[in-house]
Protein backbone atom coordinates (compact mmCIF):
# COMPACT_ATOMS: atom_id res chain seq x y z
CA UNK A 1 0.00 0.00 0.00
CA UNK A 2 2.78 2.57 0.96
CA UNK A 3 4.68 1.37 -1.67
CA UNK A 4 2.02 2.75 -4.30
CA UNK A 5 2.98 6.02 -3.34
CA UNK A 6 6.19 5.66 -2.64
CA UNK A 7 8.08 3.94 -5.79
CA UNK A 8 12.14 3.33 -5.63
CA UNK A 9 12.97 6.02 -7.08
CA UNK A 10 9.95 8.05 -7.70
CA UNK A 11 9.31 10.18 -4.89
CA UNK A 12 5.61 12.65 -4.90
CA UNK A 13 6.07 16.08 -4.20
CA UNK A 14 2.89 17.35 -2.29
CA UNK A 15 2.27 16.80 0.78
CA UNK A 16 4.52 13.92 1.04
CA UNK A 17 4.81 13.34 4.75
CA UNK A 18 1.20 13.67 5.50
CA UNK A 19 0.13 11.02 2.83
CA UNK A 20 2.65 8.45 4.83
CA UNK A 21 0.99 9.30 8.17
CA UNK A 22 -2.43 8.89 6.84
CA UNK A 23 -1.16 5.26 4.86
CA UNK A 24 0.42 4.06 8.24
CA UNK A 25 -3.05 5.44 10.19
CA UNK A 26 -4.71 3.53 7.73
CA UNK A 27 -2.76 0.33 8.25
CA UNK A 28 -0.29 0.42 5.79
CA UNK A 29 2.58 -2.14 6.90
CA UNK A 30 5.94 0.05 6.66
CA UNK A 31 7.63 -3.31 7.17
CA UNK A 32 5.85 -4.80 3.55
CA UNK A 33 8.77 -5.64 0.94
CA UNK A 34 8.52 -3.82 -1.96
CA UNK A 35 10.80 -6.86 -3.88
CA UNK A 36 13.85 -7.25 -1.67
CA UNK A 37 13.34 -3.43 -0.03
CA UNK A 38 11.93 -1.96 2.60
CA UNK A 39 10.53 1.42 2.08
CA UNK A 40 13.09 2.64 4.33
CA UNK A 41 15.61 1.41 2.11
CA UNK A 42 13.57 2.95 -0.45
CA UNK A 43 13.49 6.37 1.29
CA UNK A 44 17.39 6.01 1.52
CA UNK A 45 17.99 5.51 -2.22
CA UNK A 46 16.55 8.31 -3.23
CA UNK A 47 17.79 10.52 -0.06
CA UNK A 48 14.74 11.64 1.17
CA UNK A 49 15.51 12.26 4.75
CA UNK A 50 12.02 13.52 6.05
CA UNK A 51 10.34 10.08 5.35
CA UNK A 52 13.23 8.11 6.37
CA UNK A 53 12.68 10.11 10.00
CA UNK A 54 8.98 9.21 9.79
CA UNK A 55 9.80 5.49 8.85
CA UNK A 56 12.36 4.95 11.23
CA UNK A 57 9.96 5.98 14.29
CA UNK A 58 7.50 3.29 12.71
CA UNK A 59 9.93 0.17 12.31
CA UNK A 60 7.60 -1.75 14.84
CA UNK A 61 10.39 -4.64 16.30
CA UNK A 62 13.83 -5.08 15.44
CA UNK A 63 15.26 -8.07 14.42
CA UNK A 64 16.63 -8.85 17.40
CA UNK A 65 13.04 -8.70 18.96
CA UNK A 66 12.30 -11.69 16.63
CA UNK A 67 15.53 -13.46 17.06
CA UNK A 68 15.12 -13.01 21.09
CA UNK A 69 12.15 -15.51 21.05
CA UNK A 70 13.28 -17.95 19.09
CA UNK A 71 16.81 -18.17 18.51
CA UNK A 72 20.07 -17.71 20.59
CA UNK A 73 22.15 -18.16 17.95
CA UNK A 74 20.74 -15.83 15.44
CA UNK A 75 20.34 -12.77 18.36
CA UNK A 76 23.77 -13.60 19.38
CA UNK A 77 24.91 -12.77 15.43
CA UNK A 78 22.69 -9.69 15.45
CA UNK A 79 24.43 -8.60 19.02
CA UNK A 80 27.84 -9.61 17.32
CA UNK A 81 27.23 -7.34 14.40
CA UNK A 82 26.06 -3.91 16.19
CA UNK A 83 22.30 -4.57 17.05
CA UNK A 84 21.31 -2.57 20.21
CA UNK A 85 20.80 -4.41 22.76
CA UNK A 86 18.05 -1.80 24.46
CA UNK A 87 15.89 -1.02 21.20
CA UNK A 88 12.49 -0.73 22.33
CA UNK A 89 9.73 -1.67 19.28
CA UNK A 90 6.79 0.75 18.95
CA UNK A 91 4.89 0.10 22.72
CA UNK A 92 8.69 0.15 24.20
CA UNK A 93 9.41 -3.37 24.29
CA UNK A 94 12.62 -4.43 24.63
CA UNK A 95 14.13 -7.80 23.21
CA UNK A 96 14.39 -8.85 26.89
CA UNK A 97 10.69 -8.58 27.00
CA UNK A 98 9.85 -10.79 24.13
CA UNK A 99 13.02 -13.39 25.61
CA UNK A 100 11.22 -13.16 28.73
CA UNK A 101 7.27 -13.72 27.90
CA UNK A 102 8.38 -16.66 25.53
CA UNK A 103 10.53 -18.17 27.82
CA UNK A 104 13.40 -18.48 26.20
CA UNK A 105 16.01 -18.62 28.65
CA UNK A 106 19.61 -18.78 26.45
CA UNK A 107 18.47 -15.89 25.05
CA UNK A 108 17.92 -14.18 28.47
CA UNK A 109 21.08 -15.26 29.08
CA UNK A 110 22.79 -13.67 26.26
CA UNK A 111 20.70 -10.37 26.43
CA UNK A 112 21.61 -9.84 29.79
CA UNK A 113 25.23 -10.70 29.14
CA UNK A 114 25.44 -8.33 26.74
CA UNK A 115 24.11 -5.22 28.91
CA UNK A 116 20.41 -5.99 28.57
CA UNK A 117 18.36 -3.58 31.08
CA UNK A 118 16.81 -6.17 33.02
CA UNK A 119 14.21 -3.31 34.46
CA UNK A 120 13.29 -1.78 30.86
CA UNK A 121 10.26 -0.26 31.19
CA UNK A 122 7.68 -0.84 28.30
CA UNK A 123 4.53 1.72 27.69
CA UNK A 124 2.59 0.09 30.48
CA UNK A 125 6.25 0.58 32.40
CA UNK A 126 5.99 -3.57 32.82
CA UNK A 127 9.32 -4.94 33.30
CA UNK A 128 10.68 -8.07 31.69
CA UNK A 129 10.17 -9.85 35.43
CA UNK A 130 6.58 -8.75 35.19
CA UNK A 131 6.60 -10.53 31.93
CA UNK A 132 8.09 -13.61 33.17
CA UNK A 133 5.60 -13.37 36.18
CA UNK A 134 2.90 -13.29 34.04
CA UNK A 135 3.71 -16.98 31.93
CA UNK A 136 4.82 -18.27 35.46
CA UNK A 137 8.23 -19.02 34.33
CA UNK A 138 10.12 -19.61 37.70
CA UNK A 139 13.44 -20.29 35.60
CA UNK A 140 13.26 -16.99 34.13
CA UNK A 141 11.96 -15.08 36.81
CA UNK A 142 14.92 -16.98 39.32
CA UNK A 143 17.62 -15.59 36.18
CA UNK A 144 16.15 -11.95 36.06
CA UNK A 145 16.36 -11.90 39.99
CA UNK A 146 20.01 -13.27 39.82
CA UNK A 147 20.73 -9.80 37.58
CA UNK A 148 18.56 -8.07 40.42
CA UNK A 149 15.67 -6.87 38.53
CA UNK A 150 13.30 -4.38 40.57
CA UNK A 151 10.65 -6.88 42.50
CA UNK A 152 9.03 -3.47 43.65
CA UNK A 153 8.63 -2.33 40.11
CA UNK A 154 5.24 -0.80 40.05
CA UNK A 155 3.15 -0.62 36.06
CA UNK A 156 0.39 2.07 35.16
CA UNK A 157 -2.02 0.12 37.07
CA UNK A 158 0.08 -0.30 39.71
CA UNK A 159 1.10 -4.31 39.80
CA UNK A 160 4.45 -5.81 40.84
CA UNK A 161 5.46 -8.97 39.52
CA UNK A 162 3.90 -10.50 42.17
CA UNK A 163 0.42 -9.49 41.44
CA UNK A 164 1.15 -10.64 37.30
CA UNK A 165 2.14 -13.99 38.23
CA UNK A 166 -0.63 -14.42 41.15
CA UNK A 167 -2.96 -13.04 38.33
CA UNK A 168 -1.27 -15.76 35.99
CA UNK A 169 -1.99 -18.35 38.14
CA UNK A 170 -5.17 -17.64 39.06
CA UNK A 171 -6.51 -17.68 35.56
CA UNK A 172 -4.82 -20.95 34.41
CA UNK A 173 -6.43 -22.01 37.47
CA UNK A 174 -10.04 -21.48 36.16
CA UNK A 175 -8.74 -22.48 32.72
CA UNK A 176 -7.91 -25.90 34.26
CA UNK A 177 -10.65 -26.49 36.71
CA UNK A 178 -13.41 -24.68 34.67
Amino acid sequence: MLMLLYQCGMPWRMNKIYDIEDLIDAGADVNRLHGTLLPLHCACMVSDNETLKLMMLMVWRTALHYAAERDPVCAEMLLEHGAYVNAGDANSNAALHWAAFKSNEPCVILLLKNGANVDAHDFNDDTPLSWAARKGNVSIIKLLLDYNACVNCKNLRGLTALHRICVGISQWTQHRCG
